[in-house]
């Protein structure tokens, strides 16, 4: 199939034939307004969309968590390093090197694999669905301005979701454009980090009826400059400082009280100045260099990073059932040099040349166009239903140049051309068949099943510096849900849930040749308890899992020191999460969350991969946990509200990746703590935080990589969270 390039032509036409299609039936249809336009507030109405309809989060029978973007706002919490021990059982990889990866109940076989998370924003499925394309770690960090809240779904979704959703789903829910109400937003932010540098952020957007309730369109924007807080051994200080900015535009129309059609646009960047990496040396457990310091040629660390997203929803309500258009094209880039001066500035000596060292240029680019179809029966019978069908096409370009430079300036070497190059240009395409079904046995009693069949093929588009062709693959795959539930009470539901996920398997792109590798599978049970008590005045979300995981996807070396998968042996996650909050009086809030993990490698793996039975997975702790409390004087009075909170976070240790050989072991990271206070004051219009991030000034390490291909203790990097940071926001509503 030709792949299409033009992102307007494709979001024109699929729009249209929508269209089209949905007016047809219009003369026969029942009036039915589209849904709400407003904001659930209460922990017992917050609203979700984790089955792709909107409902309560009591009642979904599956384990979610939801951060709400105005309380992330507030503290300045605006990237997932802030917030994602706020949510048990996700894990954040900050590789240093610009890159995230998130996990979900240990479901990881380490950084540079194919996902094992999905992430969205709204219905937009965001990154590569393969390995080479870097899917796993090219995950985007939203500014959540412009957010309504984001969604965490734990457990495979793989049939409403699909491939690459074997962990759970990350999603990312954006505000829409109101077509009654004019409203407006301005923010500002300040940050100082202990020892290190200082930054802040701007952010502004409004919402504006165009024709009341039909046209209205909202738009935003932020900038922020990141503190830096790493220095180099020859002075240079606060080198890891960044910028990020961008900015969304969405454009509602309800044409009439059942039609509703959605244009948005969003394009996010950031550029990095450096790593938030120190040397460190695992023999001693101490920084190689002191506290906070690595060394790197100059300027050989700078990356840039953007993401353009654009997205067309059309949904028309027949009354009976309601009919969703999604139609997305994402284009998302990578582009940074990495010093690998350890590894090959031996050439200097051969050629007699001094500071001889070497950099790896690298570039990532990923095109995915997605159209998904689904039409949802509406509320009110016995059984509810859900179809769909879904289609992704995804080109990838990966580029390496490995050139000279000289290490006490980071200039090229004159005479030296590159010492190494390749281009891999590789699609990836997948249609999908979807479905499930609720039957309400009773009022109290229901049981959800649903099947999903997905087909992909893969290939190599055009190869450089190799063979003409690496092959190619193609797989189909078949997911299954079966979830009943029974509500105890309207406000206490409890529930069991068997859930299947997979991501696919695909060719290997190796000068040596290599077999391609199988999908993966896995197979969640589940059982969970949720309720809303004491008069409201407490939530408390419980559930215990046990995860089977076969033909797991892992990684070796060849004989030419090049990367390839293969699949080897199994594996289990297992264990429980808690999570609630308490109102005990009028403005005082308690939370509290915590999470045990057992998730290890029941088989050993296979061919030169060091991975024996018993072998925890990668990156996941086995206890983390956090506990919040939160008063504000709420007064009856139109005047300032005055604040205070604080949390308290635990981080288990975790074990690192997998080696290729058994006399390489692997690292430990040891656990950590993170204590946050702020202090506001707040009215209708103006709120005012005061805050302190990390206030015990803890040197948690998220990741951990060797500096050299000799893989010896004393030469690691490793990401350290942010130190100590003092900062404070201002936020303005119209």
């Amino acid at each position: 199939m030709t792949y299409l390039n033009t992102r307007a032509g494709l979001m024109a036409t699929a729009a249209a034939i929508t269209l089209a299609f949905v007016s047809g039936g219009r003369a026969a249809a029942q009036t039915a307004g589209p849904a709400p336009q407003t904001e659930a507030t209460e922990v017992g109405q917050v609203l979700v969309t984790a089955q792709k309809r909107s409902e309560k989060i009591q009642d979904v029978p599956t384990a979610i968590t939801v951060l709400r973007a105005t309380s992330l706002v507030k503290t300045d919490s605006v990237g997932l390093a802030d917030y994602f021990r706020d949510v048990p059982g996700l894990v954040l990889f900050d590789n240093g090197y610009g890159n995230n990866k998130l996990v979900i109940r240990g479901i990881t076989t380490g950084q540079g694999e194919t996902p094992t998370v999905g992430i969205y924003i709204d219905d937009t499925p965001i990154g590569g669905s393969t390995q080479l394309s870097q899917g796993d770690l090219l995950t985007p960090d939203i500014d959540p301005s412009d957010l309504q809240q984001i969604e965490v779904l734990k457990g495979p979704q793989g049939t409403l979701y699909g491939a690459g959703s074997m962990g759970g789903i990350f999603k990312y829910t954006t505000l829409a454009p109101n077509t009654n109400k004019y409203s407006a937003v301005f923010g500002a932010s300040f940050q100082s980090v202990d020892g290190g540098g200082d930054g802040g952020g701007v952010h502004a957007g409004a919402n504006i009826p165009i024709i009341p309730d039909e046209l209205a369109v909202r738009f935003s924007g932020q900038y922020r400059q990141n503190p830096g807080f790493i220095s180099d051994i020859d002075g240079n200080q606060n080198t890891n400082s960044s910028q990020s900015y961008g900015g969304r535009f969405a454009l509602l129309w309800t044409p009439t009280d059942r039609l509703s059609v959605e244009l948005s646009a969003m394009s996010q960047d950031r550029l990095s100045n450096g790593l938030n990496r120190e040397d460190y040396n695992f023999i001693t457990n101490q920084p190689i260099y002191g506290d906070l310091l690595n060394s790197r040629i100059p300027h050989s660390n700078d990356l840039t990073m953007r993401s353009d997203i654009y997205n067309a929803t059309v949904k028309d309500n027949f009354g009976w059932a309601t009919l969703t258009s999604s139609t997305s094209y994402a284009d998302g880039t990578f582009a940074g040099p990495l010093d690998l001066s350890y590894d090959f500035g031996f050439f200097g000596q051969d050629f007699g040349i001094p500071n001889f060292g070497t950099i790896l240029d690298q570039a990532y680019t990923t095109e995915k166009f997605t159209q998904e179809f689904r039409l949802a029966s509406n509320s009110g019978g016995p059984i509810d239903w859900l179809a769909g069908v879904f289609y992704t096409h995804e080109l990838s370009h990966y580029i390496q140049d490995l050139d000279p430079i000289f290490t006490n300036t980071g200039e090229g070497i004159p005479g030296f051309g590159s010492l190494s190059q390749q281009t891999i240009k590789s699609y990836y395409q997948e249609v999908a068949l979807f479905g499930s079904v609720t039957y309400h046995l009773t009022s109290q009693f229901d049981i959800q099943g649903g099947l999903r069949y997905a087909y992909n093929n893969q290939g190599d588009a055009n190869f450089q510096g190799g063979p003409p062709s690496l092959g190619s693959s193609h797989e189909g795959a078949l997911t299954f849900l079966v979830t009943p539930e029974y509500k105890i009470t309207e406000d206490q539901m409890i529930y069991a849930r068997i859930a299947s996920g997979y991501r696919p398997g695909g060719p290997n792109y190796t000068l040596v040749a290599q077999a391609p590798f199988k999908s993966d599978s896995l197979i969640n049970y589940e059982v969970g308890f949720k309720s809303d008590f004491l008069d409201h005045k407490a939530y408390i979300d419980l559930d215990a899992f046990y995860i089977a995981w076969n033909d797991i996807q892992l990684e070796g070396v060849d004989s030419n020191s090049e990367i390839y998968f293969t699949n080897g042996g199994t594996a289990v996650s297992q264990g429980f999460e808690a999570s609630g909050q308490y109102h005990p009086i009028r403005g005082l809030t308690l939370g509290g969350n915590f999470t045990y993990t057992d998730a290890h490698l029941t088989q050993n793996a296979a061919n030169d991969i060091y991975a024996p039975s018993g072998s925890r997975l990668p990156y996941s702790p086995r206890v983390a946990g956090q506990v919040s409390i939160n008063y504000d004087f709420a007064t009856d009075s139109a005047g300032w509200t005055p604040e205070v909170g604080g949390d308290y976070s635990y981080f288990g240790d975790r074990a690192s990746d997998f080696e290729n050989s058994i006399t390489i072991p692997r690292v430990n990271l040891p656990a950590y703590s993170v204590v946050n206070l702020h202090v506001g004051l707040e009215n209708a219009t103006y709120s005012v935080t005061v805050f302190a991030k990390n206030l015990t000034n803890s040197r948690g390490i998220n990741s951990a990589a060797p500096l050299s291909l000799a893989r010896t203790l004393d030469q690691y990097t490793v990401t350290v969270i942010q130190p100590l940071t003092f900062g404070a926001t201002l936020q303005a509503k119209f």
